[in-house]
């Protein structure tokens, strides 16, 4: 946990360097991805605004 707060904690050094967001048509919002976590936020005057953050699980079919 202590490396995603890393990488959320950067996010103010340059925030430009994330994706446009998937989830938000916004040129200003954004997606941090780290392992199975995505941060969507919005930069506000060069400010990182954390708009949520969820835990993606993967459940592939059987063979």
């Amino acid at each position: 946990m202590f490396e995603l707060q890393k990488k959320i904690g950067s996010l103010s050094q340059m925030p430009h360097r994330c994706r446009k967001s998937y989830y938000i048509d916004d040129e200003d919002t954004r997606d941090l991805i780290y392992k199975k976590y995505t941060i969507v936020f919005k930069i506000i005057e060069q400010n990182a605004h954390i708009l949520t953050l969820f835990k993606t699980t993967y459940h592939l079919p059987q063979r």
